[in-house]
């Protein structure tokens, strides 16, 4: 697919077929098919999440490059986001959207991810996505998070692949993996060249 012009981008979010970006300091998109462009509920955010899975990407401005794409955030379902906000703000994470009880959203404190929780009515049940967050000094964070009272699955230990990770959950179940990889998180020895 063909980056889109900007006069595109312009002709499609007045048809109302994309977001807007930038709404007062938060760099998400909103608004997708349907929905008003500034609606921040969990139906909205998630029609637009759909609109982006379905290969038929709205671009926030103009970058000149090919199919340009950037990791910028994960979401994570909650059926209490009051509760994974305490959690989340425990692991050290930087809450920067306060949108209770439906909607909140972190910075990391290294990085330019960023990490957020929607409201739904109840999480799955079973396997699903596993969030990693990398720590300099692994052993010392998930040693402070347990003073801090915060229990964990598995603790700290090398894998074959060669990263350090220590499992836990969240008040919602979601599984977390804290982790030091340095080098080895994008260039182990077997890296495809």
């Amino acid at each position: 697919m063909r980056p889109r012009q900007p006069d595109e981008v312009g002709q499609r979010r007045r048809a109302g077929l994309a977001g807007r970006c930038g709404a007062q300091g938060d760099s998400v998109c909103y608004g997708s098919r349907g929905a008003q462009v500034g609606d921040r509920s969990p139906l909205a955010i998630e029609q637009f999440h759909l609109f982006l899975a379905g290969g038929d990407a709205a671009y926030c401005g103009w970058s000149g490059r090919r199919n340009p794409m950037n990791l910028n955030q994960v979401t994570l379902p909650s059926a209490n986001v009051k509760a994974a906000v305490e959690f989340y703000r425990r692991l050290g994470l930087q809450q920067i959207v306060d949108g209770l009880p439906d909607y909140a959203r972190f910075e990391c404190p290294d990085g330019e991810a960023t990490f957020s929780l929607h409201r739904v009515d109840r999480v799955r049940e079973g396997p699903g996505v596993v969030v990693y967050f990398e720590c300099e000094n692994l052993d010392a964070s998930v040693e402070k998070l347990r003073r801090d009272g915060i229990p964990f699955d598995e603790e700290p230990r090398d894998q074959p692949w060669l990263w350090r990770e220590a499992y836990l959950h969240d008040p919602d179940g979601n599984v977390i993996c804290l982790y030091h990889a340095g080098e080895n998180r994008r260039s182990p020895p077997w890296r495809m060249r």
